[in-house]
């Protein structure tokens, strides 16, 4: 329990130090170290729940390395067709036969956590244009059903 108590007496300490986590992921983002950005992240949040726009931070890092590795959900090593990322990991999807109206409500919640303008980190920008993009491929049913099956979604 000494942890606890020097929590209870500092707790300003811990703020500190979720403070620095969080400038460290940053500081692994521009190095384009993804994983260990999410990692700092959530090891900032871990040490301060509260901490100012660490869950925008999480969502724009997560998005990243859901864009820079193949997905766990799907039989494959990858499943990526002609170099498109899994756009289904990039909005946090597990399933690729879920209604549109879920993708759209998946969408909005990860546009509210990685728009620019409601969230700081430097990678909000790319994480934004990343679902943006994942959005426009996924609600087109014609270019959905030809990516979930493998074949090439822009054949004509």
């Amino acid at each position: 329990m000494p942890h606890l108590a020097f929590i209870l007496i500092r707790p300003t300490v811990v703020s500190e130090a979720a403070h620095t986590l969080k400038g460290e992921a940053e500081l692994k983002f521009k190095a384009q170290d993804f994983t260990s950005a999410l990692k700092f992240a959530k090891l900032a949040k871990d040490l301060d729940p509260n901490l100012e726009g660490v869950e925008q931070f999480i969502a724009a890092y997560r998005v990243y390395v859901a864009a820079a590795a193949p997905s766990a959900y799907f039989d494959l090593p990858t499943r990526m067709f002609n170099g498109e990322p899994n756009w289904y990991d990039i909005l946090g999807l597990t399933d690729i036969w879920i209604e549109t109206e879920v993708i759209r409500k998946q969408y909005k919640k990860m546009e509210e956590l990685v728009h620019p303008d409601k969230n700081n980190s430097i990678a909000a920008e790319g994480a934004f244009k990343l679902i943006s993009e994942a959005w426009r491929f996924l609600s087109n049913p014609y270019r959905r059903l030809a990516y979930n099956v493998g074949l090439d979604p822009d054949f004509q």
